[in-house]
């Protein structure tokens, strides 16, 4: 690990590089000056990236092949494992040496059916017996993520083992009915609104008969080859089976759940194509002359109709198999697919479908979408509370925070403290300290809708919380604009420290119990990030209402505001920049696009378009990396994403000025082929840097350092990490850590509910208004001259 003294700093602390990143890229990052060099800075990570990446497919490559050799001498190599669980176990439990017996149990290539059958079987097995279920069940699922499995299915669960893998439930003809635990072992939040119990569908038939039912036979007449739909829709029919004479209704958690739809197995041209056949099959199930709307951005292509047929989400990225789309998911509850003909889970899913809870690890924090898990999002962790499913933080997690009260803290002394406390401890503390600002925001005149954020609701919410007999609050009023995180959850996520995310709980526990509203979808990272900067996050949509309101007419209107927004402020900086312009920037920024028919919106007129600052040599580089990897792939005529914009006079004239390197601007097209993700690694790595410098580099007066810090932090956040299946011990190091952050506070001379306000809730924080000098401290002590880029605040402090 790179020294803590050597790596630049916020000057509240923090690390401009992403903690998530790997030691090489932050060492890379840290080690040189990359001043006037950050188009070199770029080649170096790309390659840096695509090295990684190859070196770990060749060590998981090897990985497998020492697990599944482990137990050669009993002839188990190449076992097929799981499709007779009871078998599985009659054949380990054969096993005459106790100790070998023994470490079979522990072997993770055991299904989890059959670990399951030697755990809850008529007689019981004493070494499937001793293992911690959940532990067990994350070991297990790195096995899955190796390469080498005979089948994508192998290991993944399917209806059909719900007697199994749930031996205590009550099954009828109809539904599975399981009876939840009163209380799990290790720490939970956020289970206030778990049931004590849960029905899920008992066949594939009545799933199948269901899913037809709830998605309003929009796929009906589909050819599933190589279609794969996943996640909420999935999970929400699963939770609605039939009753006794009556036909299934859709849990109502996931009324307006879209249908997620994955291509595995195929190429861009033939992905490309079954997304038409989608689109065909989607438009024939509507009812005659209803109208459809197709919309584009970086990500995904979205069929729309009228509210409230479901809506069709392609997610953009070429996926092999089935089961990589499920490992990929953040929450656990999630990680469920269907194929047209059958159901699969992951074993954490089902865990989590009979526990009410999803387990904690650091990937929820520091996954990446394109690595092996995704990192996962505030409000998705609070939708599925809402959902009924809570979180839960195992023993070994709980332990290795006891065991590490006594290590001496990383950062500043203020930290001391917050180590020697346990997780309850730390949570109470969130509690008052949530409790505190409540009644303060109430003593500052706070009646109703939220001081901020009240701009980004639609009029009938406004108009409905205006009916409520309780203050309004959001998550976004628990935070100030200056509350930075490295992690690349966010850099104003709740998600970047434990006490952070307590104080989030506790607002949502305040909600729960009636004693406050919480307008849910508010936060910090909308209020103060992207949505007020740069328009969205790359993998967001302009909010929009999916109600009884919504028209495709208005959606048009809203997409071409968001996009002329966004064009004006691109505009503004390059005039603010003084560069001349080989043709009008005018439509150069189209984040998001739209059509009424599908053949159109894979046309050339609508492929997103993105400008971007970016070194001038980045852009040739670039160029060749992608064609390069496009013709590797079977491209014939590959096309340049960058196309500059500046003239060459401009360039020379800039130049002559300047002696440090050039930025351009270059206008990046998402083209019906490169919209793909997963074409090729060395292609998502380019494209994660264009990410960066779009973040980075949005103000022409930035300074050199100020350049350099931002590119480096939106580079370690965007960069795609390999590998998080390395260790147990590197994964409980990084939740200690994460668990310790503190969060900060910021003092600034005018604050959300006016001037002087602060959200320090101690009294001895409290200061006369008219006191104006306390709001105007100076925080300018970065070691590295990196004077918190991106700060409009006057103060910080660590006090918490």
């Amino acid at each position: 690990m790179l020294s803590q003294k050597r790596e630049p700093r916020y000057s509240h602390s923090r690390p401009v590089v992403c903690e998530a990143a790997s030691d090489e890229l932050r060492v890379l990052l840290n080690s040189e000056d990359w001043t006037s060099r950050l188009g070199e800075l770029a080649k170096t990570v790309v390659e840096s990236q695509v090295a990684s990446y190859q070196k770990s497919v060749q060590e998981n490559g090897q990985r497998f092949e020492e697990i599944d050799a482990l137990f050669d001498a009993q002839k188990w190599k190449n076992a097929t494992l799981g499709e007779d669980p009871i078998a599985d176990v009659k054949r380990i439990e054969g096993i005459t040496d106790p100790k070998v017996r023994k470490a079979v149990w522990d072997w993770e290539k055991i299904p989890y059916t059959t670990f399951c059958a030697g755990r809850y079987g008529t007689k019981p097995a004493k070494g499937a017996m001793k293992r911690d279920v959940d532990e067990w069940v994350l070991r297990n699922e790195r096995w899955l993520r190796l390469p080498g499995h005979p089948t994508w299915q192998a290991g993944l669960l399917k209806i059909s083992d719900f007697t199994t893998i749930f031996p205590d439930a009550k099954i009828t003809p109809s539904a599975i009915t399981i009876t939840r635990p009163k209380k799990m072992e290790g720490f939970t939040i956020l289970d206030l609104k778990r049931d004590s119990r849960v029905r899920l569908q008992s066949s594939v038939a009545n799933f199948t008969t269901t899913f037809d039912r709830l998605t309003e036979g929009v796929l009906r007449g589909l050819n599933w080859d190589n279609v794969f739909v996943a996640g909420g829709m999935v999970l929400g029919t699963l939770l609605s089976p039939p009753t006794t004479g009556n036909p299934s209704n859709l849990d109502t958690h996931f009324l307006n759940s879209d249908i997620d739809v994955y291509i595995h197995g195929l190429g861009p041209a033939a992905a490309t194509a079954k997304i038409k056949e989608i689109f065909e099959t989607f438009k024939s199930n509507l009812t005659p002359h209803a109208p459809t709307l197709c919309v584009r951005n970086s990500k995904t292509i979205t069929f729309f109709s009228r509210y409230p047929t479901k809506r069709i989400q392609i997610v953009l990225k070429l996926v092999k198999t089935p089961k990589e789309v499920l490992l990929n998911f953040d929450l656990d509850v999630c990680a469920a697919g269907y194929d047209g003909k059958e159901v699969y889970l992951l074993p954490r899913a089902a865990r989590a479908l009979e526990t009410g809870y999803n387990l904690f690890t650091m990937d929820l924090i520091q996954g990446h979408y394109l690595g092996e898990r995704r990192a996962s999002q505030e409000d998705r962790v609070f939708k599925y509370a809402n959902k009924g499913y809570g979180i839960r933080f195992l023993p070994s997690y709980v332990n290795a925070r006891d065991s590490g009260k006594s290590d001496e803290p990383k950062n500043r002394s203020e930290r001391k403290e917050l180590y020697e406390m346990d997780l309850e401890a730390v949570s109470q503390r969130a509690r008052g300290w949530v409790s505190r600002l409540i009644k303060k925001y109430i003593k500052w005149g706070h009646k109703k809708l939220p001081p901020k954020g009240t701009k980004f609701l639609p009029q009938s919410e406004i108009e409905r919380l205006s009916y409520k007999n309780v203050p309004i609050f959001t998550h976004a009023m628990l935070e100030s604009h200056a509350h930075l995180s490295s992690e690349p959850v966010g850099m104003r996520s709740c998600l970047s420290g434990f006490m952070l995310l307590m104080r989030h709980v506790a607002l949502w526990e305040e909600s729960v119990k009636g004693n406050i509203e919480l307008q849910e979808d508010l936060w910090a990272s909308q209020i103060y990030s992207e949505m007020t900067m740069g328009g969205y996050s790359y993998d967001d949509t302009p909010r929009y209402p999916w109600d009884a309101q919504f028209t495709i007419a208005g959606f048009k209107t809203h997409i071409d505001t968001y996009n002329r927004i966004n064009a004006a402020k691109i505009r503004g900086t390059s005039e603010l920049s003084g560069e001349e312009f080989e043709e009008d920037l005018k439509g150069k920024d189209k984040r998001m696009t739209y059509a009424d028919s599908i053949d159109e919106i894979l046309d050339k007129a609508h492929h997103p378009v993105i400008p971007l600052f970016l070194p001038e040599s980045v852009v040739g580089y670039a160029n060749q990396v992608v064609r390069d990897a496009l013709r590797d792939a079977g491209i014939t005529t590959p096309r340049k994403p960058l196309r500059e914009l500046v003239t060459k006079a401009a360039k020379i004239e800039a130049r002559r000025g300047d002696q440090s390197e050039y930025t351009t601007i270059a206008a990046w097209t998402i083209d019906d082929i490169t919209m793909w993700q997963q074409i090729d690694r060395k292609i998502d790595e380019t494209f994660e840097i264009f990410w960066a410098f779009h973040r980075a580099l949005r103000f022409p007066d930035m300074t050199d350092s100020e350049s350099v810090g931002a590119v480096k932090a939106h580079v370690s956040r965007k960069a795609i990490r390999s590998d998080r299946s390395d260790g147990e011990a590197e994964e409980l190091e990084s939740f200690v850590e994460w668990s310790n952050k503190v969060p900060l506070v910021v003092w600034s001379y005018y604050g959300v509910m006016g001037r002087g306000w602060t959200h320090e809730t101690d009294s001895d924080m409290e200061t006369d208004e008219d006191d104006e000098d306390s709001f105007n401290r100076d925080y300018s002590d970065d070691e590295d001259g990196y004077g918190g880029y991106g700060s409009e605040s006057s103060g910080w402090t660590m006090r918490w």
